[in-house]
């Protein structure tokens, strides 16, 4: 997350970087040129996206798989030249990497300039801004071939970058597009993660409390977030919105609004009865804390290699709250809890 110790150029390189649309098409466009070659050789093996509705803990589990060092992902040391990663390369491989910092959530998560982070949705706001982010929300879509295409050029920079042919992407905003994705990479898997939905709601109306004090105080900490499409919560929230188009009654300091996205998100998944999807397998954050040998098994079973071998003992925790210190509505709670249940069996 953004460093409250960016001076004024810095934060005037990612203004102008991405904060608007020219620069960037120019860049990925001479990217595109210069590195057409390696970007042809390149022949993706596996590619994996970790999504989920924020604080379902996809963040560590997007740093488990990272760790395993055997796939690239757009990090902290690509910003904010994430669009031509190859072209930054030149300057940002002499930039050191100073001392871990926890991140704005102060949820103890650690990160450095080698972090990865949900960067590539940078690319899908240049190229398709206007399908997604509306003033008040985030729309499910479909992508057309012409943007896929891109795309595909665009993570296959990233993979030049760091000499990889495996790719990793942390994206709470993939459910938008999920089909999309799948049509075009039918070998692409995902990772979709969830947690309890009261201890869940708990969680974001608690980071939108932090992260709206935080905007309060820094402008740019609103904008650094707009930048990289990150509205799940704070004073540039937006909901996703799905096919019906519904939302919320409550307002963002009320519990059952949380409550209300939590369903929205994940009843949705329900509802495309994307358990039979072959391509994603569901990712119970609370077993993954519980049982996490078995879990990691499982995920190295369902991409088809083993992946955690080499990175010795990984310890997972979550944190379970006093719900009935909230007041939850009643049939919001049935309703989550059954979604939930779908969700573990």
């Amino acid at each position: 997350m953004f460093n409250n110790n960016y001076n004024f150029l810095v934060k005037l390189l990612h203004y102008s970087i991405i904060g608007n649309k020219i620069i960037p098409e120019l860049l990925f466009d001479v990217e595109n040129f210069l590195f057409k070659k390696k970007n042809k050789s390149i022949e993706m093996n596996h590619q994996i996206y970790v999504t989920g509705l924020a604080r379902a803990g996809t963040t560590i589990l997007l740093n488990t798989i990272y760790d395993t060092k055997k796939f690239a992902s757009f990090t902290y040391r690509d910003m904010p030249f994430v669009i031509s990663p190859n072209i930054w390369n030149i300057v940002s491989k002499y930039l050191k990497s100073k001392k871990s910092i926890e991140r704005k959530h102060n949820d103890k998560m650690m990160i450095n300039l080698d972090s990865p982070e949900q960067f590539e949705e940078i690319f899908w706001n240049l190229k398709t801004s206007e399908k997604y982010i509306f003033k008040d929300h985030l729309r499910y879509h479909q992508i057309d071939n012409y943007n896929l295409d891109l795309y595909e050029l665009f993570i296959k920079n990233c993979l030049v970058k760091y000499k990889k042919f495996n790719y990793l992407c942390k994206n709470n905003n993939s459910l938008l597009r999920i089909k999309s994705l799948i049509h075009k990479f039918p070998k692409a898997k995902f990772l979709l993660s969830f947690r309890n939905p009261l201890d869940h709601s708990i969680s974001l109306l608690k980071q939108n409390i932090n992260f709206s004090n935080l905007q309060k105080k820094d402008n740019f900490a609103k904008k650094y977030m707009n930048y990289l499409v990150h509205h799940e919560f704070g004073l540039n929230h937006k909901p996703m919105i799905f096919k019906d188009l519904k939302k919320s009654a409550s307002e963002h300091n009320d519990v059952n609004y949380w409550l209300d996205q939590w369903i929205n998100f994940y009843n949705f998944i329900k509802k495309e009865e994307f358990k039979t999807n072959p391509n994603i397998l569901f990712i119970d954050y609370e077993q993954l804390c519980k049982n996490t040998k078995f879990e990691l098994k499982r995920i190295s079973n369902f991409i088809g290699e083993e992946m955690f071998d080499n990175i010795g003992d990984k310890h997972f925790s979550f944190k379970e709250y006093k719900s009935d210190e909230f007041y939850f509505d009643k049939t919001k709670i049935e309703q989550s809890i059954e979604i939930y249940n779908y969700l573990k069996n």
